[in-house]
Parts: structure tokens; sequence; C-alpha cells
């Protein structure tokens, strides 16, 4: 694949159910991408212009086109963005979900409840306590495993001190009492 455009920065992922229901019942996650770099690659791609986003599995560099496939086998780091102008759109399968849905539901419901920064992160000391309960689902690429071990056992407990548990659910909506 040929592309006049790549544009290479950080890139927002955002993943939901194609399927309507609750996210914990899904078989499948869709995965759309947003971010500064990857708008302006989808913008150009809209205007004709050939644009790639460029992404890095492990050590190996891969720039995908529009039907190219990817596959990241388990275990192996990996990182994504879009290098182009237009709307990247990728399906994104974890197979099985297990505690990828988990992770994945509370990072949506505390989204929901805007409990996240515009990173879609929530506060330093919540993220530590579900990432530490995520940690052998989901880990940064960067630093070593053993210093965010080392960091998450300091910054969890701290968090759970807060009140901060690795499961957010939304509470129940209260009940509107019918005005005069």
């Amino acid at each position: 694949m040929s592309a006049d455009l790549v544009t290479v920065g950080e890139t927002m992922v955002l993943l939901h159910a194609p399927e309507v229901g609750p996210l914990r019942h899904a078989h499948t996650l869709a995965v759309g991408v947003a971010g500064s770099e990857s708008n302006v690659a989808i913008g150009v791609q809209r205007l004709g212009v050939a644009a790639a986003w460029i992404g890095r599995v492990g050590d190996d560099e891969l720039v995908a086109g529009p039907g190219d496939i990817a596959t990241v086998e388990p275990g192996t780091p990996h990182r994504f963005w879009n290098a182009g102008e237009g709307d990247a759109r990728f399906l994104c399968e974890v197979r099985p979900a297990l505690g990828f849905q988990s992770l994945i539901e509370t990072m949506f419901t505390l989204a929901a409840a805007s409990k996240t920064n515009r990173k879609g992160l929530p506060n330093p000391l919540r993220l530590a306590v579900i990432a530490k309960a995520h940690f052998d689902t989901v880990r940064l690429p960067a630093p070593p495993a053993f210093l965010q071990r080392a960091g998450l056992a300091l910054a969890a407990p701290l968090g759970r001190l807060l009140g901060y548990r690795s499961t957010y659910r939304r509470a129940p909506a209260k009940p509107v009492a019918p005005s005069a």
C-alpha cells in the first residue's frame, strides 16, 4: 500500500459492542479510532488523498490500509494509531474476552458517568486500582512490567483506601417524583 500522507501520533480508542445489549454479553468488540493525528488522516482521505496510519506490534512497525488484517498474538506488546486524515475504522476481536471485557465495561461506565478526563482515563489512584486488577490482561508496553508492578503496589492500596474498586457500576437511577 502506498500513501501520500502518513501521520504519526497518539490515537484514542473507542470500544463498543456491535450487538445491542449489556457489554458483558458481547462476544466481540468493535473499535473506533480518534485523536488529532487520526482526524487529520481521516479528513485527507475524505478529500481523496491516500493516507495511512502507522502502528507498532512488538518491535515490528506495521502500516495497515483499507482491507488489511493485522493479528496480534497474545502477550505481544502493541500500540496503534491512525496516521491518515480520514476515519480509520477497524474491528478488534479479543478472544476470549474474559478479564478484558470487565476492564472495558469498567472504563466505559466510568466515561459514561463523567469520571474520566478528556483522554478517557480516570484519576491516577482509581486507574491504579483498575490496572492492578487487570495487570495480567492488559499492561503498558513500557516501562518494564516489574516497574509497573512496583508502582501499582504503592498506588492501588491508596486508591482502595479512597474507596475505589477495580470495577465500576453505576448506581441505579433514583425515581423522579411527579410534580404537582
